[in-house]
């Protein structure tokens, strides 16, 4: 067995293939793990700061229209890096693409 087998047996263990294999739809490739589990931390990242930045802008003392503004121009920000990653990443190779990406 070489050290790349060994890091991977290692690295995924059997609870790690348990898991995935639980969680993965059917058909899905197993390299596909780690984009949907950024993908679930950037949505559960995303609802947090939805429910969190509100409270604490009001909490400092901010206008609830400001709020309003705020909030929405988080939302629509996200969105619109959302959409310009896949526009461009589209056209590229995948593992480069989400070297770019924070999450």
């Amino acid at each position: 067995m070489d050290q790349v087998e060994k890091v991977n047996s290692v690295e995924t263990g059997r609870t790690g293939r348990i898991l995935a294999r639980l969680l993965m739809p059917v058909g899905v490739a197993e390299t596909a793990s780690p984009l949907l589990i950024a993908r679930a931390l950037r949505g559960f990242a995303d609802g947090y700061v939805v429910v969190l930045l509100p409270a604490y802008l009001l909490a400092l003392g901010f206008g609830q229209l400001d709020v309003g503004y705020l909030s929405t121009a988080t939302l629509a920000g996200s969105a619109l890096a959302t959409l310009a990653i896949g526009v461009i990443g589209h056209r590229g190779q995948a593992a480069g693409c989400c070297c770019l990406l924070p999450c």
